[in-house]
């Protein structure tokens, strides 16, 4: 890998991370307490994974920071595709699988399992909640809000809501604003 391959993938990491960084920073401020981000565990698990990203990215190893994820937080990332912005509010127990694409502004919350697949892919400005489950091959679209527990075993329309196992759309919240 070239030197100016390496430091875009620094860049692109540094770049993300500020944007991930800003959404934890926001949650506080709004609260009263903007210096609380230094404290904050997401921040600390953000920081972690985006070390570990632009590592590979640079030197061909996330050396030992991935290890670190996992041991400190039960995170397991095994994609480097992941937009910037994302929220990991409680950030415990995630499962990233291999071949996962997650799109921009993306809010992961604990015991999340997304199975690894070169087609699963979630959308922009994704809510999963608590314990929710992606299948292999399925797409959740863009807004798209999937409840607590929900499993996916089929596709999700942009802006939907969905809940249940199997998850279902939600009568008249196909389109949420």
């Amino acid at each position: 890998m070239s030197l100016r391959n390496r430091s875009t993938a620094l860049y692109r990491g540094l770049s993300d991370l500020k944007a991930d960084l800003e959404i934890v920073a926001s949650r506080h401020a709004r609260a009263g307490r903007p210096l609380a981000v230094l404290g904050d565990m997401s921040a600390v698990a953000l920081v972690l994974l985006r070390a570990s990203i632009a590592l590979r990215g640079a030197v061909g190893s996330a050396l030992g920071t991935r290890t670190a994820l996992r041991w400190i937080f039960h995170i397991d990332v095994w994609t480097d595709r992941i937009g910037a912005g994302l929220a990991l509010p409680h950030p415990f127990n995630i499962v990233i699988g291999s071949g996962v694409t997650l799109g921009q502004g993306v809010t992961l919350l604990h015991n999340t399992t997304l199975q690894h697949a070169k087609a699963t892919s979630i959308g922009d400005n994704v809510v999963l909640g608590v314990g929710a489950v992606v299948l292999a091959d399925r797409t959740v679209g863009a807004g798209a809000f999937c409840g607590a527990n929900s499993v996916v075993t089929r596709d999700v329309p942009a802006g939907a809501t969905v809940v249940g196992v199997p998850a279902r759309v939600l009568r008249g919240h196909e389109e949420r604003s």
